[in-house]
C-alpha cells in the first residue's frame, strides 16, 4: 500500500483500517517519517515568508540593532533602557555606567551593556563577555550585518534550525503516540474488547492522527487553538478504528 493509498485510508475509509493493521512494521513506520516531515515542512512555510520578509537576521539586525562599534576593547552605543514588566524583560546600555550595579532581581531575562563589558542572563544562570578580549580588533554593526549575510552563517543557522526541529519533532511524535496509545488500550478494554496489543495500539495511533494533524496544521497557521480539538478528533479516530478491527477481527485472523 502506497503513502497516499495509506494516509487516504487514515483520513476516511474506517471499514479499511484493518488492514493498516496487516501492513508490516517498516511500511508503517516509513509512513510516520515521511508523515512527519511533510506536516514539518508545511507548517514552517509561514515561517519562511516571515524570514524572507525581514531580509533574514541580517535584515532584522539591520532595521532593530542600534549603531554600534567596539574598537580597543571599548563598546560605543547610543544609551538603551527598555523594560517589559509583563515579560520580565530589560535591555540597558550605557556607556557611563557600571551595569554591575543594574538591579536583576525578579527579571525573566537581560541584557546589560556598558563601556567595558556584556552581561547576558536570566533567572537561572548570566554570562559575562568582557570587551577587553577584542581589544586587537574592532567590529561594529554592518560587520554584524555582513557576518550574518554570509553563505556559511546562513547554512550553519539553517542546520542547527533543521536539527533542532527535527528532534522537537521526534520527541513530540513518539510522545503523542504514546499517549494515544494508552487511550487506545483503555477505549478497547472498556468499550470495544478487540484482540488488539500495545503494539497493534501504537500502528492505529499513527494512523489515526493523521487527520486531526492535518486539521491541527490548517487551524494552527490560522492563528486558532488546536489542543481540544486535535486531541477530540484523534480519539473519534481511534474509537471509529476500533470498531471496524473488532467487526472484521475474524477476517484479520484468516489472513494472517
Amino acid at each position: 500500500m502506497s503513502f497516499f493509498k495509506q494516509m487516504m485510508t487514515a483520513i476516511y475509509k474506517f471499514k479499511e483500517y484493518p488492514r493498516l493493521m496487516l501492513l508490516s512494521t517498516g511500511r508503517t513506520a516509513g509512513y510516520i517519517v515521511v508523515f512527519s516531515l511533510l506536516v514539518c515542512m508545511i507548517s514552517q512555510l509561514p515561517v519562511a515568508v516571515g524570514y524572507y520578509r525581514i531580509g533574514g537576521i541580517s535584515g532584522l539586525i539591520r532595521d532593530n540593532v542600534p549603531e554600534f562599534s567596539i574598537k580597543n576593547g571599548k563598546l560605543s552605543c547610543e544609551s538603551i533602557d527598555f523594560y517589559d514588566e509583563m515579560m520580565g524583560v530589560k535591555i540597558y546600555i550605557d556607556n557611563n555606567e557600571d551595569v554591575n550595579n543594574i538591579d536583576t532581581t525578579g527579571l525573566t531575562s537581560y541584557l546589560l551593556a556598558d563601556s567595558d563589558k556584556l552581561i547576558i542572563g536570566n533567572n537561572i544562570q548570566k554570562n559575562v563577555i568582557e570587551f577587553s578580549q577584542f581589544s586587537d580588533k574592532s567590529f561594529d554593526k554592518q560587520g554584524l550585518v555582513e557576518l550574518f549575510s554570509s553563505k556559511r552563517m546562513k547554512l550553519a543557522l539553517f542546520v542547527i534550525y533543521a536539527v533542532t526541529n527535527l528532534i522537537g519533532i521526534c520527541i513530540g511524535t513518539l510522545f503523542s503516540l504514546l499517549i494515544l496509545s494508552l487511550i487506545t488500550m483503555c477505549i478497547n478494554s472498556i468499550f470495544i474488547h478487540a484482540d488488539m496489543r500495545f503494539s497493534g495500539a501504537f500502528k492505529l495511533s499513527i494512523y489515526a492522527r493523521t487527520f486531526p494533524a492535518l486539521l491541527m496544521l490548517i487551524i494552527g497557521i490560522a492563528g486558532m487553538s488546536t489542543f481540544i480539538v486535535y486531541w477530540g478528533l484523534q480519539i473519534t479516530y481511534i474509537y471509529l478504528g476500533l470498531k471496524n478491527i473488532k467487526k472484521q477481527e475474524a477476517i484479520i485472523l484468516a489472513e494472517l
